[in-house]
């Protein structure tokens, strides 16, 4: 009993901190590139008609797949910026308006990767702990921890 109740203020103490990070505002980095025409002016002025401060830095990629492809590329800097509300407010704005199949995202220490595998945002977290709902408990192993009692 004891070491399912001690388990269970963990996960509540880490579901809190994890939480209360999350609504810390924090810079959030994306990268793009598309083959769509455009120029940083035009993707400053998108993202500031969702009221997003941003910087955008243009340059060219070039991108492997079946062919070698010279894109337009972009490093856009978000500050003040959610993870819940990027989604909405960037990719849903950004992603049809420049065809993008594909992003690089790094949200300061706690992600960097493929946009679609960013847990949270556009995927479940596959950490067992930060899933586990407060009505279940959890297996104390998971976290190599010991009944010192």
């Amino acid at each position: 009993m004891m070491k399912k109740v001690m388990m269970r203020d963990i996960i509540r103490v880490i579901k809190y901190i994890d939480n209360l990070y999350n609504i810390i505002y924090k810079m959030i980095e994306l990268f793009i590139s598309t083959l769509v025409v455009t120029n940083s002016y035009e993707i400053a002025r998108l993202m500031g008609e969702q009221y997003l401060e941003c910087q955008v830095y243009s340059n060219i990629s070039s991108v492997i797949t079946k062919n070698i492809s010279i894109e337009n590329g972009y490093h856009i800097k978000f500050f003040n910026l959610k993870d819940e509300d990027f989604k909405e407010k960037v990719w849903n704005i950004l992603q049809p308006k420049l065809n993008l199949e594909c992003a690089y995202v790094k949200v300061e220490e706690r992600y960097m990767g493929c946009i679609y595998n960013w847990p949270k945002v556009f995927t479940k977290s596959n950490c067992k702990l930060c899933s586990v709902s407060k009505t279940e408990t959890v297996d104390y192993n998971l976290l190599n921890i010991e009944n010192t009692n």
